[in-house]
């Protein structure tokens, strides 16, 4: 290749050539040289500005991308290649705003892309201007490009704004996509926060009799949240057992959720024999390794509590729950200072009361007791109705 180079020194295209076979190659330097050499021929060639980029980043020179490609916008402002790739390596950057910006320029030049009007509404979004975002994701819809997706948009928006009966229309508008199942879902899951448990149970019937293909589970269990919901555990555990002859993943999701209805119903032994079933099929699966120790915690079982939540937090090491979890087990242990570490990296992942709970109380445990009130009080602030953390705050208020 470098003869041919060499044959053709004047040829913009033959040193293209050389930095995209050194790109493939990642010979990331030549690349970096070759590029360099095609724009001292032409200046304003666009692939190879791009590459020559793309060359800077891969050598993790990133801030000098971005600023080569500024300064050559500034000398050719109406390249569209080189600022798609420039919006692009902002987004990527994390520079949300800058990136937009680009595209609302792109999108100026060119008003039929839909890819920029795409982008625009999905930044828009992400930057929370709801408001651009709907519009923009309106617009995809009459155009009838990423017409689901902005659909599911919609609806996601409509929600969020508290537009509860605009939202469902939204995600039932959904046609044939990956985004389906979840507007259907979400539009279920609306219907059942609203207390309409039989438009939620049609809506999950019609989504079943799909027999979506990866994700019949999931529709089993939010039929059977949905009768648990309405007043209906018994109906729900008849369902989840009816369907425990699927495959392995689907059994075990169903003896977990059947486990913590016998639970909640009082019925200790059933409750653990289904969750060790669960687990005899899928010795991975999480929310029962989290059940079954915090079950054995309770019944001051610490080793074999140890060996579940141990194996869970090796499958979730950054799980809020799976840290909270393990460290109640070692506050029950006694071990007070390592619950105190798993408590803390807990609090800093989730914002769930029992965290604060147990937190306060590791707090409280290892002479920290003005920390253990405030930790207290600031989960209480977020969940005033918690009876855990009500009975903690007024025993410190107790004189010692």
């Amino acid at each position: 290749m470098q003869g041919l180079v060499q044959r053709h020194q004047h040829d913009v295209y033959a040193h293209f050539a050389m930095a995209d076979l050194s790109m493939r190659f990642r010979l990331h330097e030549l690349a970096l040289s070759s590029s360099r050499l095609a724009l001292s021929i032409q200046a304003d060639f666009s692939p190879a500005v791009v590459q020559h980029a793309s060359s800077l980043r891969m050598l993790n020179r990133d801030e000098e991308a971005v600023a080569y490609l500024f300064g050559f916008l500034q000398k050719y402002p109406t390249d569209q290649q080189v600022r798609t790739y420039y919006a692009r390596l902002l987004e990527g950057s994390k520079q949300s705003a800058e990136s937009y910006a680009q595209y609302l320029i792109l999108s100026d030049q060119d008003n039929t892309n839909e890819d920029y009007i795409y982008a625009l509404a999905r930044i828009a979004y992400e930057l929370e201007d709801r408001e651009t975002a709907w519009r923009y994701f309106l617009e995809l819809v009459v155009r009838g490009e990423r017409g689901e997706e902005a659909k599911f948009m919609l609806g996601k928006i409509e929600e969020q704004n508290g537009n509860i009966d605009t939202a469902i229309s939204w995600y039932h508008s959904v046609g044939p996509s990956q985004f389906f199942f979840d507007g259907q879902v979400r539009a279920a899951q609306l219907f059942v926060d609203d207390g309409n448990y039989s438009a939620a149970l049609a809506s999950i019937g019609e989504l079943r009799e799909l027999n979506p293909v990866g994700r019949l589970t999931d529709v089993i269990l939010l039929e059977g949240a949905t009768l648990v919901a309405s007043g209906r555990p018994e109906s729900a555990a008849k369902l989840y057992t009816r369907h425990l002859d699927g495959p392995p993943r689907q059994r075990a999701e169903l003896l977990h959720a059947r486990a913590l209805l016998l639970r909640d119903a009082g019925d200790k032994a059933a409750f653990l024999r289904d969750l060790a079933a669960a687990l005899e099929i899928d010795e991975d699966h999480h929310s029962s390794l989290l059940d079954l120790g915090m079950a054995l915690v309770e019944d001051r079982s610490y080793e074999e509590a140890s060996a579940h939540l141990s194996h869970a937090l090796e499958l979730q090491p950054d799980d809020a729950q799976t840290l909270a979890n393990y460290g109640c087990l070692q506050l029950r242990r006694g071990q007070y200072s390592s619950a105190l570490l798993y408590l803390e990296r807990a609090d800093k992942l989730g914002d769930d009361p029992l965290i604060s709970a147990y937190l306060g109380e590791a707090q409280w445990l290892t002479g920290s007791l003005v920390k253990a009130r405030m930790t207290w009080h600031r989960g209480l602030a977020k969940a005033p109705s918690n009876v855990l953390l009500n009975t903690l705050v007024q025993g410190s208020s107790r004189p010692q």
